[in-house]
């Protein structure tokens, strides 16, 4: 009899644990996904508006990061045709400093000029000289500013971590957030020692891209439920997990030998009676607009804003610059706002009317473009980005433990505890499923 694995989730984690598991186990596994909404995929989606295409989700991923997962799934799945690499000009990131736009430096003679950076560089190069911290987990800002300065914590740090997570660096853990930042002090003694062997590291290997596809991202998931051998339920919520069962919504009750949950540890918590692990998370509205011109000043892959602009808007993706290979003309311009989360909590809940006018102003006083978009899109992610406070990923690990004392055919994966980007939920979907692969060969006569 084949072994029942049921996956908590249909998102990005959910899909690629689900493919994973039947990869390792073939026939031997019946893998049963439960997703409580009406499509799978989770908050990858890409749509299309009036010949434009639109992402209302992640626009990319990067291709060698976490061990390579995202090329490595990309490959066993055939979908190599179909990816993109950014344009050269997707490397030019852009900071709103003193009330106008400022390309990041990226090297050391640009760190040198810039207006972000001149009065810095003294600053850069003491933090070879700084001690290493006593090894505790510590907010990002306490961290940036030990290292370097608090000056660098708010310039430069802050609108990259605002429009990443949406969150304050006051409050994220470095540890959860920027692990490498952290795993470089450690082993290196500094982050620019860190920084210099990955430099080496590059030029003796390929080097990390930045990827989509041609269609959009939801190609990544469309494959893998097409792929899928198992029962996909939709529009299937999980009410209750006991040993060996679970319950719907319905009442339909599904049994299972071994469970992988995807799912927020608020609604995990629920459904196993164990309270959560407090995790808050930031809420955005995504404001995608179109046009059949070139309306863009700039090349890049976009821009960012600090908590100190008072604005609601987190970044500014310039999608046509970035993957021109989605365009559908060459003169087409897509750009991606992203406000709300700590910036503006409540902006996301504003009604499409406010948004849009919003935005208009926005995007007339900051990129200077007057001419009305021939296409406009606005999306809500409501609690889309988990926030990781500081010693999150001890309290993760304790959570964990307590979970599995409750049940121990449970197994958890996901955004909530492994990393917001594609390749960090690919990587934490696919060791899971080789765990739990593992595990049932040692434990089951399969």
């Amino acid at each position: 009899m084949a072994l029942k694995v049921v996956i908590l989730g249909g998102g990005i984690t959910g899909l690629a644990a689900a493919w994973y598991v039947e990869h390792f186990l073939g026939n031997k596994v019946s893998v049963t996904l439960i997703e409580k909404s009406a499509r799978l995929g989770g908050w990858i989606q890409t749509v299309q508006d009036q010949n434009f295409l639109f992402e209302k989700g992640p626009r990319s991923m990067r291709s060698h990061t976490h061990d390579g997962a995202a090329v490595k799934l990309i490959e066993l799945l055939g979908l190599q045709n179909e990816v993109i690499t950014s344009s050269p000009t997707a490397k030019d990131r852009y900071v709103w400093h003193d009330d106008k736009l400022i390309k990041a430096p990226a090297g050391i003679l640009q760190m040198l000029t810039s207006p972000l950076t001149r009065d810095l560089v003294g600053t850069f190069l003491k933090e070879w000289t700084r001690k290493k911290g006593n090894g505790d987990d510590e907010s990002v800002h306490e961290f940036i500013s030990r290292r370097y300065s608090p000056v660098v914590a708010e310039r430069l740090i802050n609108p990259l971590v605002a429009c990443i997570y949406g969150g304050d660096i006051h409050q994220l853990s470095i540890e959860s957030c920027f692990p490498f930042l952290k795993a470089w002090e450690n082993k290196y003694g500094s982050i620019m020692g860190g920084v210099a062997r990955q430099v080496f590291k590059k030029k003796s290997s390929s080097p990390s891209s930045l990827i989509s596809f041609r269609h959009g991202m939801e190609t990544l998931p469309k494959r893998l439920a097409e792929q899928l051998k198992g029962e996909i339920l939709l529009k299937s919520e999980a009410i209750r997990l006991q040993a060996s069962k679970i319950t719907l919504s319905n009442g339909t009750i599904i049994p299972y030998d071994m469970v992988i949950s995807t799912l927020p540890s608020p609604v995990l918590g629920k459904i196993t009676s164990i309270p959560e692990i407090f995790l808050p998370s930031a809420s955005i509205a995504v404001v995608n607009m179109g046009w059949d011109k070139k309306v863009l000043r700039h090349e890049g892959f976009g821009c960012v804003f600090p908590t100190r602009a008072k604005l609601p808007l987190l970044g500014i993706v310039w999608d046509s610059s970035a993957f021109p290979d989605q365009n559908k003309s060459p003169d087409q311009t897509r750009i991606t706002l992203m406000l709300g989360g700590n910036h503006s909590p409540v902006f996301p809940s504003l009604s499409d009317q406010t948004i849009q006018s919003s935005c208009l102003e926005l995007i007339s006083s900051h990129l200077n473009i007057s001419s009305p978009p021939q296409a406009i899109h606005i999306g809500r992610a409501f609690h889309a980005i988990p926030h990781y406070p500081v010693g999150h990923k001890e309290n993760s690990i304790q959570w964990k433990k307590i979970l599995k004392d409750f049940f121990p055919s449970l197994w958890i994966a996901g955004s909530p505890f492994d990393g917001v980007a594609v390749p960090a939920c690919l990587s934490s979907a696919r060791n899971i499923a080789f765990d739990v692969s593992e595990f049932a060969k040692k434990t089951t006569p399969i």
